[in-house]
């Protein structure tokens, strides 16, 4: 889990804003992650897919674009589309989609399942 800093303990943060490349690890699964302030893309990387891990990632950056890294051969899986392995998803905003959402999460070993989106994306 992400963790943070309050009243100068360190906690688990259920939401954290990541305004750079960042590295998603197993710990992380479960957190609620958002690019807001982000100045330029951002890659979340995510780790190996594993049944039982998933994040729910928004880009709210207005003009940026969120991009969402599978690592080796994994892959992303929508209802209508699936990457190739080691794809990627991006979510773009405009000043007229002010926010995109999207859960991922692993049912099947080496599947990124996007469960749910709103917003812009593309494999």
């Amino acid at each position: 889990m992400i963790t943070t800093t309050y009243k100068g303990v360190q906690v688990a943060s259920p939401v954290s804003q990541i305004t750079s490349d960042y590295t998603l690890g197993v710990t992380d699964s479960g957190s609620q992650i958002h690019n807001e302030g982000a100045t330029g893309t951002v890659t979340f990387t995510l780790p190996p897919a594993t049944v039982g891990l998933s994040f729910d990632v928004a880009n709210v950056a207005v003009l940026q674009k969120l991009i969402l890294q599978a690592s080796g051969t994994d892959y992303f899986q929508a209802i209508q589309w699936k990457s190739a392995a080691g794809g990627t998803t991006s979510f773009t905003t405009t000043t007229l989609n002010m926010a995109a959402y999207a859960k991922i999460q692993c049912f099947v070993a080496g599947v990124w399942h996007v469960v749910m989106n709103f917003g812009f994306v593309t494999p």
